[in-house]
């Protein structure tokens, strides 16, 4: 999903070697030497980090790639690049994306905000630059536990991935509106939803591994038997495609199947690789979430110990990340601890 810059440059004469200059492995200009290799190694960088060049990209790649750049540490060194293209063209829409998923990303709310609002300005085009915009400020509302401020948010996504004729688009706001719906109006509402959406998946295995990810969460919570075949389905092509937080997600959601048919066990060793997934990710609201039910998982058959050290990194990701809802469970999972252990300080 990164594009490789491509240089058309125009052949130049090639110059006489002073044989008075030596090279670097002569030792006779070290200072040079250093520079020209930290020089060397920039430039191999941002072949692979930086953003791909006006009229190579598409939205979908632009999220793609800064995800990856926050999952390989590298979201400084990409913010910088994007932000010297929007010095260049205030309104460069590609840029203006690639920020505000970026500031979402890394959970600064007001950084994302600030651009979402330059890309999504009443005068600006109903592109699909739009549509994704609001489709990724719908998922961190949503991931933040902000349920309805998420639904409201994916439909005002369907709205503009229609107007911009994306189909994709409008299929995954639409995805999101029902896993929030399901939150917000319960299960019946939820699989109906998610039952029609299934009819028309577009070809697209990361569309395709969430849907069947979402469909088997519902799966799980009802005790259909489909629930596991479903997560497994949705591991492997989320794991093909290359999508290591969709993976763990499916993951989670096979570790909840496991608790209802009562392998706990197993379920903690499922739920365990989903964590380890996510915090090399640096998803930090996703985390707390999982650290959350894990830690009450702990708590239910009285592993208060476990419990406990799980929901106080809980509470430190959801606390970074901004993800209220995990923090408020995970604060009242330690209360029942300490309520249980007598521990009433």
């Amino acid at each position: 999903l990164l594009e490789r810059h491509s240089v058309n440059a125009q052949p130049v004469p090639r110059r006489t070697r002073d044989p008075r200059r030596r090279t670097c492995s002569g030792g006779r200009r070290p200072r040079i030497c250093s520079r020209m290799i930290a020089v060397r190694a920039a430039l191999a960088l941002s072949m692979v980090l930086l953003p791909a060049p006006q009229g190579a990209e598409s939205p979908t790649q632009i999220v793609a790639s800064v995800i990856r750049a926050v999952e390989h540490d590298s979201a400084a060194q990409v913010g910088a690049a994007w932000s010297e293209r929007l010095r260049h063209d205030p309104r460069d829409r590609a840029a203006l994306l690639a920020l505000s998923v970026l500031g979402a990303r890394t959970y600064d709310v007001q950084r994302a905000k600030s651009f979402l609002l330059r890309l999504l300005a009443p005068d600006a085009p109903a592109d699909s630059y739009a549509a994704y915009g609001a489709i990724e400020h719908a998922k961190a509302l949503y991931s933040r536990g902000m349920l309805a401020p998420a639904e409201s948010a994916f439909a005002g996504a369907q709205t503009r991935a229609r107007a911009a004729h994306d189909r994709n688009a409008e299929f995954e706001s639409a995805l999101g509106l029902a896993m929030a719906r399901t939150r917000t109006l319960g299960a019946v509402a939820g699989t109906r939803a998610l039952d029609s959406l299934g009819r028309v998946i577009p070809r697209d295995p990361i569309l395709d591994a969430t849907w069947r990810c979402e469909r088997a969460s519902l799966a799980a919570r009802s005790g259909d038997r489909d629930a596991a075949a479903l997560a497994r389905a949705g591991i492997a092509v989320a794991h093909r495609a290359g999508d290591d937080l969709l993976e763990a997600r499916c993951t989670w959601i096979l570790a909840q199947d496991y608790v209802r048919r009562g392998d706990l066990g197993g379920a903690a060793g499922i739920i365990q690789r989903a964590e380890s997934m996510l915090a090399r990710a640096r998803e930090r609201s996703g985390l707390a979430a999982m650290l959350q039910w894990h830690g009450y998982l702990e708590v239910s058959v009285g592993n208060f110990g476990p419990a406990r050290r799980l929901l106080e990194r809980s509470v430190r990701e959801a606390e970074a990340s901004g993800n209220l809802s995990a923090l408020a469970w995970s604060l009242l999972d330690l209360g029942q601890i300490s309520f249980s252990m007598n521990d009433l300080a």
